[in-house]
């Protein structure tokens, strides 16, 4: 399965407003049509699975929307900006999923299935040279 597919099927398909996954790097692998960002808001979020504390304060910005921090640690990282919500979730394998929502979906249900998916490819072993 293309990581194309994986954005399509797995996160689109159930609900989401856009996702995409990434390189650890910050290389995007595949994103929805609905998925925009530029380079240094990859940059400063994957910073902040660096040092979590760092993005707490101020948040971050994807897409322009700026999100405050609801929780933020060295795995996973969930956002707010009136209705949206966002869920990034770095994995073992070198992958940053991203899973963007909005009302009706709460914010849970955002990041169960971005963590879902998560999970489900640490399992399947998929790393990037797929």
């Amino acid at each position: 399965m293309s990581w194309q597919a994986v954005v399509d099927d797995n996160l689109m398909d159930r609900g989401l407003a856009s996702a995409a996954i990434f390189h650890v790097y910050g290389n995007l692998l595949a994103a929805s049509q609905s998925f925009s960002y530029k380079s240094e808001e990859i940059t400063v979020i994957l910073q902040g699975f660096e040092n979590p504390a760092a993005i707490k304060g101020n948040g971050f910005s994807l897409g322009g929307t700026q999100y405050s921090i609801l929780m933020a640690e060295t795995d996973v990282v969930i956002g707010k900006k009136g209705t949206q919500g966002i869920c990034i979730k770095k994995t073992i394998n070198a992958l940053i999923i991203i899973g963007i929502c909005d009302k009706p979906m709460e914010i849970g249900r955002c990041a169960a299935i971005v963590e879902e998916i998560a999970d489900a490819l640490v399992y399947a072993n998929r790393v990037i040279d797929d």
